[in-house]
């Protein structure tokens, strides 16, 4: 007689092929077939380089058989963590041979082993065969528990009404014409360096590191800001700001823009002009500018601001020494001039 050989074990990425075949298996199954959507990609993504989910696989004779699809859970009420089980799969012909009894019971191991207090999943109420194996296992149905879904449409109407968006436009300083000026989060830290870092923006920036980026974000006298197109949603640009709020003085130490010759330096300048006089009440913007940064000077000079003289050698770089050139607008002298910016 015969004894099939049951082999479970873990998935491994180049299992993901295999795993999107069981699940869409298991859609057709629960006639559900045009609701899957997955791509072995996403399965290589999500599971294995994410760890968002993990796998069993069976094999019976060295066979492909099945396989169950799990992910770490928590109880609030034990206080202890636990197994949920979102798919089990079994090919029709390899049913019967106590595969699928084997990968729950090899789940229940892992639960154990690990002290944890459960293992659950769900089962379509009209399924009955399967209802019928799990009681004879030692599971019971939770009478009073039915699953819940947002997606689509739903799932975004709801995500609109979240405290977490609407903290998100606060904390948008200003908008321009074609911009939205924000306030910068840890998360754009890295294509800030990368502004500074360009060969067209690195002579004449500092480039900081992520920690000086890191604190510049949370220092209340400090306002690292980026630029974001209102229709594509790309960066294009950041800048520093330091705000002194005893003499009322807006520093503008460091501005860079990524798509260049569109204007978008003057749009945003223009910006933070208005808010810094209008808004905050402040009575002087200023800025340094290295002498060799001709565009720079012409935009300064251009949206009315005065040269207040030269701080000679001011600054050590790779380049050497270099002057800086020191500009300023006072808020008499804005809304005096103010149709050089209309």
């Amino acid at each position: 007689m015969h004894t099939n050989k049951i082999n479970i074990r873990m998935a491994q990425k180049e299992d993901a092929d295999l795993i999107v075949k069981y699940i869409k298996d298991l859609a057709a199954y629960e006639r559900e077939l045009d609701q899957v959507s997955v791509t072995v990609q996403a399965i290589e993504q999500e599971m294995f380089e994410k760890q968002g989910a993990e796998a069993l696989l069976a094999e019976i004779d060295g066979k492909p058989a099945g396989f169950a699809l799990f992910h770490r859970s928590f109880s609030t009420f034990l206080g202890k963590s636990g197994i949920t089980l979102v798919d089990l799969y079994v090919e029709p012909h390899m049913r019967g041979k106590g595969c699928g009894k084997q990968m729950v019971a090899h789940l229940a191991y892992l639960a154990e082993s690990n002290k944890m207090k459960r293992l659950e999943w769900w089962v379509h109420d009209w399924n009955r065969d399967a209802m019928k194996h799990y009681q004879n296992w030692g599971a019971f149905q939770v009478p009073y528990i039915r699953v819940c879904r947002l997606c689509d449409d739903a799932l975004r109407s709801l995500a609109s009404q979240s405290f977490c968006e609407a903290a998100e436009k606060r904390e948008r300083l200003l908008e321009t014409d074609r911009l939205w000026v924000t306030k910068a989060r840890e998360v754009d830290i890295e294509s800030i360096i990368a502004l500074e870092s360009h060969s067209e923006n690195r002579d004449y920036l500092w480039i900081g590191t992520p920690e000086e980026h890191r604190k510049e974000i949370y220092d209340p006298n400090h306002e690292l800001l980026v630029f974001e197109e209102k229709v594509s949603k790309k960066m294009v640009g950041y800048a520093l700001n330091r705000l002194d709020y005893i003499s009322n003085k807006w520093e503008l130490r460091r501005i860079a823009i990524s798509e260049k010759r569109r204007g978008y330096g003057k749009e945003v300048i223009k910006g933070l002009l208005e808010y810094a006089f209008h808004e905050l009440n402040m009575n002087r913007f200023w800025l340094d500018v290295y002498p060799d940064n001709v565009g720079g000077i012409k935009l300064y000079e251009g949206l009315g601001m005065h040269c207040d003289g030269v701080l000679r050698q001011n600054y050590k770089s790779q380049r050497g020494y270099i002057d800086q050139i020191i500009y300023s607008i006072l808020r008499e002298e804005y809304n005096g001039e103010n149709q050089l910016l209309d």
